[in-house]
């Protein structure tokens, strides 16, 4: 994301904004639009975990069951979960 259009869309937005940034997004230039920038972020009432690598939900402190997440962009991940 680049930090105008990081300004752009986030004006949109409405509500308490929080990043999760992937590995090319300018932090320090995006952030200010953010309340919150966060490696993940744990939905708990709704079982799931938001990141941006794919990582295995047995591998988070807390039980979830789904990782949302972005980084592997066309390519398919062949595991049973």
């Amino acid at each position: 994301m680049k930090a105008d259009s990081a300004e752009k869309f986030a004006k949109r937005l409405h509500g308490k904004k929080r990043l999760i940034p992937g590995n090319h997004d300018p932090i320090k230039e995006v952030a200010r639009w953010f309340e919150k920038v966060q490696l993940w972020r744990i939905f708990k009432d709704e079982d799931f975990v938001c990141t941006h690598i794919p990582i295995r939900p047995e591998q988070f402190r807390h039980k979830v069951t789904l990782n949302v997440h972005g980084h592997i962009h066309q390519n398919i991940i062949q595991d049973p979960l």
